[in-house]
């Protein structure tokens, strides 16, 4: 049987070799799997993408796992290389990555040509070929716009050398590849043992971290701290919210001021509870802090920076609005209640959100390090927060489900308690007031576009 093909076509305001070199670098696959797909990078090889290289995933079948094995072929810089399946869940797959110069050189034409056989046992499902169609379609949209989104922060200069922690959460995982898409060399911290050159262990609890190893660190950027958002807040739970992020912000911060050549930049995150419950006020960093244990956890954290900003060193508190995601936090647990019709407003559904796309993190947090006039607390949240039935409501609408039900304030607070309190019901409505004015420029400043795109839900755009 003749293979099935599969075409897709954009254009990237970005010259051919730049768009080539970007496909060439690590972090390049890691950010072109979709949010949506649970597809893990199992191994790579260490040659990189060159002829005969190979790299293996994991890839969802229904609720089973299966291996992929592709190697990559023809590669012939900076025009088109080939990856081809020689394990996978295909009968047979070559995909065809081609870069055509546009515009004099300004632009690039990225044609994505696949093609491919189903097993011979779902061949005859008359079915089959629509659904593998149309997951290409959503995969292939998610990547282009990406790519797009990704190469937007491209700037000239030399790579540097940049230092994360909290790398294995869900905007570290990314934000490494992203940097290292750009050409930049993230080096993460670790608490097991490392397993190659780009990877430092340190132990804040022990206060282990070897100076020496941090020799040409240029930026760093601390993500590092337990999550708020699984189940009650106990007296230990809220200990510990506390401990892992002051005292390890506190560890490092002591051990940047301390080298002979400290980073030029030191960008620690934080949060816009720090603010409180602000009801419908709009506040922007000069607001003061609230009232509210969320308030005094920012406040103790943003103050554990402060040998860092003694010693010089730039010092950012990156204050996070909800990030909006579909591989994690607050909107993974929501896909499969509202996904069945069975999501709805928190209590009354009046209270706002201060959200943020998890690509507008990205971009957020590579503008706080390349942008030397930007300094202490700055919101990372969109420019229009919604309130939770907004929120509700828009995510129904993309799903293309109701969300008739609600979940009445009086349940949240017996089942939650404190914790439901505050990052449930207060209200944070909070304006990125910095960052509008250092000129950043938003990919998914609206909800239903940030969804979309998380979700795989966008509309055809061919």
């Amino acid at each position: 049987m003749k293979p099935k093909i599969f075409h897709f076509k954009s254009i990237v305001e970005c010259p051919q070799s730049e768009v080539f070199e970007w496909h060439m670098r690590p972090g390049a696959l890691t950010r072109l799997i979709p949010d949506w797909e649970r597809i893990t990078v199992t191994e790579r090889d260490p040659r990189g993408l060159s002829n005969g290289s190979t790299v293996l995933l994991e890839v969802p079948i229904g609720p089973f796992k299966r291996k992929w094995l592709a190697v990559h072929q023809n590669v012939l810089p900076p025009n088109s290389f080939q990856d081809i399946q020689r394990e996978g869940p295909f009968s047979s797959w070559v995909h065809t990555h081609a870069f055509e110069s546009k515009e004099n050189g300004a632009a690039t034409a990225v044609v994505d040509t696949i093609e491919y056989k189903l097993p011979l046992g779902i061949l005859t499902h008359p079915l089959a070929s629509k659904f593998v169609e149309r997951k290409l379609e959503r995969t292939f949209r998610f990547r282009h716009d990406t790519l797009q989104c990704d190469l937007r922060a491209h700037q000239p200069g030399a790579p540097q050398k940049i230092l994360l922690s909290g790398a294995s959460g869900l905007i570290g995982t990314q934000l490494s590849a992203f940097l290292s898409s750009l050409g930049h060399t993230p080096i993460t911290l670790v608490r097991r043992a490392p397993r190659n050159s780009t990877e430092i262990q340190w132990s804040p609890e022990r206060q282990e971290l070897n100076p020496s190893q941090l020799h040409g660190v240029q930026h760093v950027i601390h993500l590092s701290g337990e999550s708020i958002a699984d189940g009650r807040w106990t007296k230990e739970k809220k200990e510990r919210i506390v401990t892992s992020r002051v005292h390890s912000t506190h560890f490092l911060s002591e051990v940047l001021a301390g080298l002979k050549s400290p980073p030029k930049t030191f960008v620690s995150a934080s949060g816009v509870g720090f603010y409180g419950d602000t009801g419908e006020n709009v506040v922007d960093e000069d607001q003061p802090k609230g009232s509210l244990f969320l308030s005094e956890v920012a406040e103790q954290w943003e103050g554990a920076t402060e040998p860092a900003a003694r010693a010089g060193i730039r010092t950012v508190h990156a204050r996070l609005g909800m990030v909006v995601s579909a591989r994690g936090g607050a909107l993974s647990k929501m896909i499969l209640p509202f996904s069945l019709g069975l999501g709805g407003p928190l209590g009354a559904g009046k209270q706002y959100i201060s959200w943020i796309s998890i690509q507008d993190v990205l971009l957020a947090l590579h503008h706080l390090l390349f942008t030397d006039s930007l300094s202490g607390p700055v919101n990372l949240v969109s420019p229009y927060p919604v309130t939770n039935r907004e929120f509700t409501q828009t995510l129904g609408k993309v799903l293309g489900r109701p969300t008739f039900l609600t979940v009445p304030e009086p349940v949240l607070r017996l089942a939650l308690g404190q914790m439901a309190r505050e990052l449930l019901l207060a209200s944070t409505r909070v304006r990125p007031k910095k960052l509008v004015e250092s000129n950043f420029s938003f990919a998914f400043p609206q909800l239903s576009d940030a969804l979309r795109h998380t979700l795989g839900r966008s509309e055809p755009s061919r």
